[in-house]
């Protein structure tokens, strides 16, 4: 009887998911710079900013100075 071998396929050498592996990697290098520099900055609100996080605690029909709803 004679001997049948399995012969496997030589592994692929395609390195066509370097460049995704590196993007995802530069891309997930950001998020975590950016999350960390956000936890650590304590920049205060503008004055608009401040006054729409007011707005926003207290939903209303309107304000004196502002259509309905626009909140």
């Amino acid at each position: 009887m004679p001997s049948t071998s399995i012969t496997r396929p030589a592994p692929s050498t395609d390195r066509t998911s370097a460049p995704a592996h590196a993007a995802l990697a530069v891309a997930l290098v950001l998020v975590a710079c950016r999350l960390v520099l956000g936890a650590l900055d304590r920049t205060e609100l503008s004055t608009d900013e401040a006054q729409y996080w007011f707005w926003g605690q207290s939903p209303d029909f309107g304000a004196y100075s502002k259509p309905p709803l626009i909140g």
